[in-house]
């Protein structure tokens, strides 16, 4: 179950995640950051600190639109992703620059 944070307005679902790269790395291995629970959100946002701290690469770059409808061009990364204990599972994800929490959508809490 998780835990609502009053931060947020109205009060939002959130929980740890951890995020690792889907190959074996000599750097960091694995990152935990709390996560904004988003299930009309179609896909998973990271910030893009935690990409830079695996040393991920993009993978491909999609055209994605944000919920105030401005369309632009995002690189995609491929990662490992794990909400509460559950198994990690693979997943492409979008980053976003100067915020401190992830959003978790429903490509990965369907």
């Amino acid at each position: 179950m998780h835990s609502y944070d009053n931060n947020f307005q109205p009060p939002a679902p959130v929980d740890n995640i951890r995020v690792s790269l889907p190959v074996r790395s000599t750097m960091t291995s694995e990152v935990t950051i709390r996560a904004l629970i988003d299930s009309s959100a179609d896909a998973t946002v990271l910030p893009r600190a935690i990409i830079d701290q695996l040393v991920a690469l993009p993978v491909d770059e999609w055209s994605v639109s944000s919920y105030d409808g401005v369309t632009e061009q995002k690189y995609i990364y491929a990662v490992n992703l794990a909400v509460l204990d559950l198994e990690p599972q693979p997943l492409k994800v979008i980053t976003v620059k100067g915020t401190r929490h992830a959003l978790v959508g429903r490509d990965i809490i369907h």
